[in-house]
């Protein structure tokens, strides 16, 4: 089977990555990559082969002008590829729209186009007539594809809203793969202490937590950087919290997991109800803190929230985490065991080797 994977990244790994990953797995599988930079932290447009780069082209334009040039070199370098591409996979509606565009006009055979829709919005760009075109683009490429892949139940009820057949869309949520995350001991001892995980600026909403925290006894620790970095630290001081948050700075991705997976606690997820392409995102950090069996605390704001609420694998909070806390500061240790068990009940349910496999059962 030969798949094809369009995309724009940075160097923050994600679904791209990962989805790319399971095709390299599969035996039988050739998977082709056209990856374009979707910032300044990439400089080059790629072609890969089974992970490894064919051709690179240097690619540093300024604001949108990057989506359309990606455009026609997608086009150029679909030449280069087999003569037939059994599954095309675009990861967002620009790298989409090459891949209908280039089946339009019989530029390659290819049998499948999925439109993997890996965020969804209707506020892209401040722009008003930017925005309108990123609108119609999407909804074209959503109408296009012969599938259209959502990792929220949400962005289903949208896409369903806007005149999508549901019947071509397939629910493929964020997740792990669990083999990389390894044994984690379900027999944690409940220490009384959170841990972020993320980027260090305000949209995320981390300044609100300090004035809750400062009335408990709770300790923090954060794992990231980011441009308010030393705005944090000021509050810090300012709220006289150095003995209870600690800044552990920046991890790589394999530290930060080993991390998880030994500390007995809960993961803050805080997220803003500003953007909303957040009420739509399904976070991958919830589901590594459940992949290591730390359970969430989280807003109200994502779907995931209600899952959590749900299936008691953590808490949620709508605007204060003020009881959450509460609860935390006179939880129990099998209390904290029986967050525990539900969260290694539910785990199957986040593995990629199971989520991705659907993409694999797909019928024109």
């Amino acid at each position: 089977m030969i798949v094809l994977q369009v995309a724009h990244i940075t160097k923050t790994p994600g679904p791209v990555q990962s989805l790319a990953r399971f095709f390299c797995e599969k035996k039988g599988t050739i998977c082709y990559q056209i990856l374009h930079p979707l910032d300044d932290s990439l400089a080059n447009s790629l072609l890969k082969k089974d992970g490894k780069s064919i051709i690179q082209k240097k690619r540093l334009l300024p604001g949108v002008t990057k989506y359309f040039s990606s455009f026609f070199l997608t086009l150029k370098w679909l030449k280069k590829l087999p003569e037939r591409v059994d599954l095309g996979v675009g990861m967002n509606c620009f790298d989409t729209l090459a891949l209908i565009v280039a089946q339009k006009l019989k530029l390659k055979k290819i049998t499948r186009i999925v439109f993997f829709n890996t965020d969804f919005s209707r506020i892209r760009f401040q722009n008003p007539l930017l925005n309108r075109l990123y609108i119609a683009v999407d909804k074209f490429a959503a109408k296009g594809a012969d599938f259209l892949c959502c990792n929220t139940k949400r962005t289903i009820r949208a896409r369903t809203k806007e005149g999508i057949n549901k019947n071509k869309i397939i629910y493929v949520p964020n997740g792990v793969f669990l083999k990389d995350i390894g044994w984690v001991n379900n027999d944690k001892i409940f220490l009384p202490q959170l841990v972020y995980v993320g980027s260090l600026n305000k949209d995320h909403g981390l300044q609100n937590i300090f004035p809750i925290l400062a009335k408990t006894s709770l300790r923090l620790f954060i794992i990231g950087s980011g441009s308010d970095e030393g705005y944090f630290k000021r509050l810090v001081q300012e709220q006289k919290l150095v003995n209870q948050v600690f800044f552990l700075g920046f991890m790589k991705h394999k530290k930060t997991l080993e991390y998880l997976k030994n500390f007995s606690g809960f993961g803050l997820a805080p997220y803003s109800q500003k953007y909303d392409w957040v009420y739509y995102a399904d976070p991958v950090k919830i589901k590594e803190y459940l992949a290591c069996l730390v359970p969430p605390i989280t807003t109200n704001t994502t779907e995931i929230s209600q899952i959590i609420k749900n299936n008691n694998l953590g808490f949620v909070y709508q605007k204060s985490p003020k009881k959450v806390f509460q609860k935390i500061a006179s939880l129990n240790n099998n209390g904290y065991k029986n967050i525990i068990s539900h969260i290694v009940s539910y785990q199957i349910n986040i593995d990629y080797n199971r989520i991705y496999q659907k993409i694999f059962q797909l019928k024109k």
